[in-house]
């Protein structure tokens, strides 16, 4: 396991204006955007991210509304959108910003979960996040996971609240699988990641950036989460015994609501 790095508080830009690039690292940008729940009253934020790769290209990573101010920074960032390599769209529910940007960047290429797919047909995917070959196609520079080979969903399960390191509300439903060995296959591949990546700074999905410290934080949320895994894998055996999952990835499953950025 690597050494962790001490843990500072959280950044800054968690509370500064929204929808401004800021650099977390070299070569590595992230703007947090609003998405507000309860009647819009609550603001649990959403987001997306810019890398360089070795060609001086960018990987976008997600999409957030645009605002002419956001949209002038990514245009010198990028050269007004000619050194954009690819959008991806790694959330499945994050799809209501990708028709304003693509209609603001249409020349680029675009990849997706198969959510994003079926749910956006008017933009012309090039390819699917499902599949092993497209996930590989920017290494070194940039390293897709995900938590199975044949996963239902691509989420995101991490935020922060009050400070500290949290799982997104769906792993207790529909984001994982609901057998009894699906909590501990998540944590397994979990650990694996830990152990492989020494990462120091996280983007969460939702409520902020975590920079410095961001590994220890997630594995004591890890570590912590063990009654959780248990109870979750407790639950699924008494609620499906035999193991059985939905068919995956039908054209007509998960197009509509449920959308969180």
């Amino acid at each position: 396991m690597p050494s962790f790095v001490s843990c500072q508080s959280l950044n800054p830009i968690q509370n500064s204006d929204k929808n401004e690039l800021h650099q977390i690292g070299s070569g590595f940008w992230n703007v947090r955007g609003r998405f507000k729940i309860l009647a819009k009253l609550v603001d649990i934020e959403t987001h997306m991210s810019f890398i360089q790769l070795h060609n001086g290209k960018f990987l976008v990573i997600d999409t957030i509304e645009l605002n002419d101010k956001l949209r002038q920074e990514i245009n010198h960032l990028t050269d007004n959108g000619d050194k954009i390599e690819a959008v991806i769209g790694t959330h499945p529910f994050h799809t209501l910003s990708f028709p304003a940007f693509y209609e603001s960047y249409p020349n680029a290429v675009y990849y997706g979960t198969p959510r994003h797919l079926r749910r956006l047909t008017h933009i012309p995917w090039i390819g699917n996040l499902h599949d092993c070959d497209v996930r590989k196609k920017w290494e070194p520079d940039v390293e897709l996971r995900i938590p199975a080979d044949k996963p239902n969903f691509l989420l995101k399960l991490f935020g922060y609240k009050d400070g500290t390191m949290a799982f997104h509300p769906s792993i207790k439903n529909v984001g994982l699988h609901p057998t009894s060995d699906a909590p501990y296959l998540f944590r397994d591949w979990m650990r694996n990641m830990l152990n492989d990546w020494p990462f120091e700074n996280i983007c969460c999905a939702h409520m902020g950036v975590k920079k410095g410290g961001a590994h220890r934080d997630v594995f004591t949320l890890l570590v912590k989460a063990e009654f959780l895994f248990a109870k979750l894998s407790k639950r699924n055996r008494k609620q499906n015994p035999e193991g059985e999952l939905a068919t995956s990835n039908h054209h007509t499953m998960n197009i509509l609501e449920d959308e969180c950025g």
